[in-house]
């Protein structure tokens, strides 16, 4: 709880500097706007178009299904995140695919997330990949870390068996 606790406030931590940012223009196109929400990469990430073929995901089955608060801490963990969950991941080569609004900190290096739906997500780490498709809180953080925006991230849950 207290990691939650943690997570959460780091996230409102990130929201606040960027809301006082104000509008800032970023590489790739990417736009913070704090009156609708924002999409932000900050020194060190970058922020660009995704490809869309990218943007289409198959979720494998045997990922970690999470619906309410969570601390995931292992290193290579997999995990579908439902819509209201609040996740803090503390760990390196994490996947997270999250499947609608929801609260997720995630802190290590190499992450993919695939964010479908507005929510709130902080990613502190290098080389993460982070592909979303809505105006939500979404910061990134990390040398080599990519923000990649697609029009619409596509999450095919089919194979996993105790879906959100």
């Amino acid at each position: 709880m207290k990691r939650i606790a943690l997570a959460l406030s780091l996230t409102a931590a990130l929201a606040a500097s960027v809301a006082i940012a104000g509008d800032v223009k970023l590489p790739g196109g990417v736009k913070v706007d704090p009156r609708s929400g924002a999409v932000a990469a900050t020194p060190g990430a970058k922020g660009e178009k995704a490809d869309e073929a990218a943007c289409s995901i198959v979720v494998p089955a045997g990922v970690t299904v999470v619906k309410g608060q969570q601390v995931l801490i292992n290193n290579d963990v997999k995990a579908l995140v439902c819509p209201g969950a609040q996740v803090t991941v503390t760990a390196n080569n994490a996947t997270l695919y999250i499947a609608g609004e929801a609260d997720v900190s995630v802190a290590g290096n190499s992450a993919k997330v695939y964010a479908h739906g507005a929510g709130r997500l902080a990613v502190a780490g290098n080389n993460a990949s982070v592909y979303t498709d809505k105006l939500a809180l979404t910061v990134v953080s990390g040398e080599g870390s990519k923000l990649l925006q697609c029009q619409r991230v596509a999450l095919d849950t089919g194979a996993v068996q105790s879906g959100c």
